[in-house]
């Protein structure tokens, strides 16, 4: 397989330099009207800022739809010289109305987005949100400082904030270029996540709907091999037992009983907890954790596939960390695991390119970031809910069994 060159302070300056057109979303700060809140960071990830902004999108808008935004977010001095987008990327906000409906929609998610560095809707500006209510341009606005004390990373056009996928994805995936694929590979055999959207009416806009999110599994006893789905909606997904803080799949740990429905564009505010997806190594697990995390995708118009669908919020590097001292081995001659030199360099470029804090409502400037932003894309395809079923992970390779230089 192919291998690229180690990563190194040099390297960290080029993705630095990649990261010029900015960072990517977190909606977990914005309410149910699209605007920004103070709620606690511990369930929603509300954020404590004083932003103006106005949190809708119209019905036709690129970024919803995926397309990349070609203009630079224009920008004012507020107060202090705060420095604030006059129209920064939110998830559209609550329709007005009563709630109405009872159909039921389920989408398998694959496709990931994780190699951010391509033109249009692939590019990890388009890929995520605002997420701190500013727009970090150099000028002077930026929530945090990076604990490497350089500047703080710009943010993408209306003040995207996604790291993640400027910098963090492709340093990974310059250590094993086929990580993404075979992430995709293990969410097209079954290992992905699962969204419900329960009481909907049907309609471009409902104000309420109920929507869980849960990770999948394969029926797989480790002996004889699993269907593979076939993606035509037929196929039954099997939520994750660890999923639910019940036996029977009655009361799912990423819930939102307040989610919408706004020109057909499904928002949900996630609570803290992790979720399990599949990583670009044979059979190991990446439990993702988040702080105001969203949930956002538009039911297409007929309603068989879930689109531009986009999971983001503040991610703490350190869980990142216990992944790759767990499974930074790859395909390739090459590791990520602790001790090494690909890992230094990591974690040099992330101390440089970490842009927010866990905390949201922790609003200053002088004060040191602890996470990064994150925007993971996706695709949705109909499916059915199944029964839960255990999470049994057969002879994942781990930094443990591989010795290094």
């Amino acid at each position: 397989m192919r291998s690229s060159p180690s990563l190194s302070t040099t390297s960290a300056l080029a993705l630095l330099a990649l990261a010029a057109g900015c960072n990517v979303y977190d909606p977990a700060f914005l309410n149910r009207d699209g605007g920004v809140d103070g709620g606690d960071p511990n369930t929603d990830g509300g954020g404590g800022m004083d932003a103006d902004v106005d949190g809708g999108m119209d019905a036709g808008d690129t970024d919803v739809d995926g397309g990349a935004d070609a203009g630079d977010a224009s920008m004012d001095a507020g107060d202090g010289g705060i420095v604030v987008c006059e129209d920064l990327k939110h998830p559209p906000a609550a329709p007005e109305g009563e709630p109405s409906g009872d159909r039921t929609l389920i989408f398998a998610l694959r496709d990931p987005i994780l190699d951010q560095q391509m033109p249009g809707a692939r590019h990890w500006s388009s890929v995520g949100y605002d997420l701190d209510g500013l727009c970090t341009s150099g000028l002077g606005s930026h929530p945090c400082v990076p604990p490497s004390g350089d500047a703080p990373p710009v943010d993408g056009a209306r003040g995207v904030d996604n790291v993640m996928g400027s910098a963090i994805w492709p340093a990974i995936i310059a250590v094993d270029s086929n990580f993404e694929f075979r992430i995709d590979d293990r969410m097209r055999r079954g290992e992905g996540l699962l969204v419900r959207i329960q009481g909907w009416n049907g309609m471009d806009d409902d104000p309420e709907v109920t929507v869980t999110l849960a990770s999948t599994v394969m029926d797989d006893d480790g002996i004889t091999p699993p269907p593979t789905p076939r993606w035509d909606g037929t196929d039954t997904f099997l939520p994750m037992y660890e999923m639910f803080h019940d036996a029977e799949g009655d009361q799912p740990i990423f819930l939102d009983t307040e989610a919408y429905v706004r020109d057909r564009v499904v928002v949900a505010r996630l609570p803290v907890g992790e979720l399990a997806l599949p990583w670009g190594r044979r059979e190991a697990q990446w439990w993702l954790r988040l702080a105001g995390a969203h949930l956002v995708g538009r039911i297409r118009a007929d309603e068989q596939r879930l689109e531009n669908v986009v999971l983001f919020g503040r991610y703490d590097p350190y869980d990142l960390y216990t992944t790759l001292d767990e499974f930074g081995t790859f395909d390739t001659d090459r590791t990520l695991c602790g001790g090494t030199r690909e890992r230094r360099d990591l974690e040099d470029l992330i101390a440089s390119m970490m842009d927010i804090r866990l905390d949201p409502t922790a609003s200053d400037p002088d004060a040191t970031c602890d996470a990064l932003s994150f925007a993971l894309g996706f695709t949705g395809y109909r499916g059915q809910w199944g029964p839960l079923w255990s999470n049994i992970i057969f002879g994942a390779p781990t930094c443990r069994d591989t010795p290094f230089p």
